[in-house]
């Protein structure tokens, strides 16, 4: 009785996860009575969970040996040998089981998977075939033997066995394929295709076998037939969306290497979201599909589709908000990053791109809140840290507060000295306000230096010249920013006229000025300027 007792408290530990209890508990049966059966092979399991093999083997065997007729203590015994690599012991021990048990089946599987896995495949064989005596015609065991024939250089052992099969089911489609397969393995395609076209003759639907004639269609260079056999395939929805999927992510590849494949994949794309309307996957790959091709709005559109049917993917959140940026979309940006940092609170990156759309939007306070919230969440990442007091100094600086501007500047620069753009945005700042000028120049030559030839860059670093009085160099500069594209902006172009009045070049200032005139980014003196052929700041 004091046993038993016993053995349920050591149980009782076990549902609790206490496996040190339990055992303590077992081992006291075990002085008890050393040889109890149960006591030994609990002890053997939690050994054989804590990777102790060998000393798990121990207490499995005297288990068995205790009890040999109990498959569960046979079963952990031929398990344990194999985690010691005693194959041949776990081998006979699931012969002991089969005999012990006939009427499992499972058991002749695993005896099967034994013996292939040891390098047996004559053995593995042996026993799918005993399971076929006991079992009947299986498909599954039949594909499993088909397979071991096959690996093992039978290939007319293979052939015969199939060959009678489909003599007894001559309309098999798992059959039929398995012989167009085996013909297509050795290269006689034509013969293969005979197969495939018999189980079209009855099942014309069948998505496997249009996947194969794809295949066949494509080797023989006939595209226009892989296209259509390879949208009937997509259509069978038997066949697992997942397959589909990876077989797209090929496709991506390839078409990566042939663009003249690029159509066909976004006509499959759009066929698995035909078959598939409901599945956020479908959508996902046409969009991924649709970047490629440069069809952002098409591809937003997607990616909505996808997480309006599983929200829960933050990359795909990820990809709407690059899209909503990229088309220069800021309501968007803000109410899609809006809706993402709800359901993702704790990513900054979120955080971030909602107060880049309020700044754009000119809700700068807005920002300012938002982007504060944010920053607090980064966590080793320099690169996004920098960015959220880059943006926060815009913030600050459209709304005239210059000091806190200049700090979360300065603070930036400290995180990420090299930042090109927190380097050119802070030194034109500075330079529109002709305040600190020497450090305007100061951050703009340096810019200019780590980003030689950007025409933006160019014009602030003439125009920081400009405001600290020193106009010939800025000359300089501002004609290499005309060079390297930008006399196709107002701003640059306006900014030149500027620089050559104060270098006494009164005409050819006019001259720019008006060419400004054709361009919508220019200030709200321009035409002043034109109308009096004078400098107005």
């Amino acid at each position: 009785m004091e046993v038993t007792s016993l053995f349920f408290d050591a149980q009782r530990q076990k549902q609790l996860g206490n496996l040190y209890n339990a055992r303590k508990i077992l081992e006291q049966i075990l002085q008890k009575d050393p040889e109890n059966d149960a006591a030994l092979y609990d002890i053997a399991r939690i050994s054989a969970g804590q990777n102790e093999y060998a000393e798990a083997l121990g207490f499995a065997e005297r288990a068995t040996a205790k009890d040999p007729e109990n498959v569960w203590y046979q079963k952990l015994l031929a398990d344990l040998y194999l985690s010691n690599g005693r194959i041949k012991d776990a081998e006979s021990t699931y012969e002991r089981i089969i005999e012990t048990d006939p009427t499992n089946l499972f058991h002749y599987h695993d005896l099967s998977m034994l013996r292939y896995q040891s390098g047996d495949i004559e053995g593995a064989i042996k026993a799918l075939k005993a399971l076929e005596d006991e079992l009947g015609y299986s498909e599954e065991v039949f594909q499993q033997k088909q397979m071991f024939y096959i690996e093992s250089g039978q290939t007319t052992k293979a052939r015969t066995e199939l060959e009678e099969a489909l003599e007894v089911n001559p309309m098999d489609p798992v059959l039929l394929r398995m012989m167009a397969d085996m013909y297509e393995a050795e290269g006689n395609e034509e013969k293969a295709l005979e197969y495939y076209e018999r189980i079209l003759s009855f099942d014309p639907e069948n998505g496997m076998v249009h996947l194969s004639l794809y295949e066949y269609y494509m080797k023989k260079n006939e595209l226009d037939k892989a296209t259509e056999s390879i949208l009937l395939g997509f259509q069978d929805e038997l066949i697992p969306l997942d397959s589909k999927m990876g077989i797209m992510i090929s496709f991506y590849e390839s078409s990566e290497r042939d663009s003249s494949l690029r159509q066909q994949a976004l006509l499959l794309c759009d066929k698995l979201v035909e078959v598939y309307p409901d599945e956020a996957k479908s959508h996902s790959m046409l969009g991924d599909f649709l970047i490629r091709e440069g069809r952002y709005e098409e591809a937003r559109g997607a990616f909505l589709n996808a997480v309006d049917l599983d929200p829960s993917k933050s990359v795909i959140w990820t990809q709407i908000l690059a899209l909503d940026s990229q088309l220069e979309d800021y309501q968007a940006l803000q109410d899609d990053s809006q809706e993402a940092l709800e359901l993702f609170p704790a990513s900054p990156d979120y955080y971030l791109l909602n107060g880049i759309a309020k700044n754009q939007l000119g809700d700068h306070q807005g920002a300012i809140r938002i982007l504060k919230s944010g920053k607090s969440l980064v966590i080793d990442n320099d690169a996004l840290l920098s960015d959220f007091y880059s943006n926060l100094g815009d913030a600050y600086n459209s709304e005239r507060e210059y000091s806190e501007s200049d700090k979360a500047f300065e603070k930036a620069l400290e995180i990420q000295p090299d930042n090109i753009y927190v380097l050119n945005n802070y030194a034109y700042y500075l330079a529109l306000r002709g305040e600190r000028l020497e450090r305007a120049v100061e951050l703009a030559e340096k810019v200019n230096r780590l980003a030689p030839g950007s025409d933006s860059f160019e014009d602030t670093y003439a125009w920081a010249l400009y405001k600290n009085g020193d106009f010939k160099e800025a000359k300089k500069w501002i004609e290499k920013a005309m060079e390297h594209g930008g006399s196709q902006s107002g701003t640059v172009i306006e900014h030149y006229g500027d620089i050559l009045y104060r270098n006494g070049k009164e005409k050819e200032a006019l001259e720019q000025w008006q060419r400004a005139a054709m361009f919508e980014d220019i200030s709200e003196f321009l035409q002043q300027k034109i109308k009096e052929g004078r400098l107005i700041e």
